[in-house]
């Protein structure tokens, strides 16, 4: 009898500590990245780069389509250039990976500020009136799966614009109301195409501004 209640104990402390080691490897993260590879950059400085030179030789009337793909390098450059998200986030680093036309995000961090975890989210990405809007579809802690109900009852005290019903999370993109984005499409980069309508002189200066101050 002693030594059944000797050993009940032990295996029960046994089985908990083989618990908390399996938990701990479960969530430890799953991919690791280079980031010396990243240059800090902003949407509104590749559209300078994709569009100033033939809106200046458009001049100041008329209309003209643009097409061009943004990479995962670009998605990352940007990610990189928005340092708020990772402060507001309490997140070590977050990057992109795109993947049969899902986007999927990495974002490292530290529960309890010691524990080192990776929240992935597997997202379907489209733009509606100019607004960027992530669709959560699947939640991952490391390999562990989580619910999406309670992701965004942490993200609805983190960021603004969250969509608890639909699991959506929008980002506003601001342009001139010269700039419309007509599609957009994630295939194994993501594909923009955007309409710029410059019906006067005060919307030319407008364009120029916008970009003159692209940061």
């Amino acid at each position: 009898m002693s030594r059944n209640k000797i050993n009940k104990p032990f295996i029960l402390i046994l089985l908990l500590i083989v618990l908390i080691i399996g938990f701990l490897f479960i969530i430890q993260p799953v991919k690791k990245f280079d980031t010396y590879e990243l240059k800090s950059t902003s949407f509104k400085k590749i559209l300078k780069r994709e569009m100033l030179d033939s809106i200046v030789n458009k001049m100041f009337t008329g209309e003209k389509d643009f097409q061009f793909n943004l990479t995962e390098q670009d998605l990352n450059d940007i990610i990189a250039g928005k340092p708020e998200l990772l402060k507001k986030g309490n997140l070590d680093s977050l990057h992109c990976v795109i993947k049969d036309g899902n986007a999927i995000f990495y974002a490292d961090l530290k529960l309890f500020s010691t524990i080192r975890t990776q929240v992935i989210l597997k997202t379907n990405i489209e733009v509606r009136d100019n607004n960027v809007i992530i669709k959560v579809d699947k939640a991952y802690m490391g390999r562990l799966p989580v619910l999406r109900s309670f992701l965004f009852d942490i993200l609805k005290d983190k960021m603004k614009n969250i969509n608890s019903a639909n699991y959506e999370i929008t980002f506003p993109i601001v342009l001139p109301e010269a700039i419309t984005v007509n599609d957009f499409v994630i295939t194994n980069d993501i594909n923009l195409k955007l309409k710029v309508t410059i019906k006067s002189v005060s919307d030319f200066l407008a364009l120029l501004n916008y970009f003159e101050k692209a940061e």
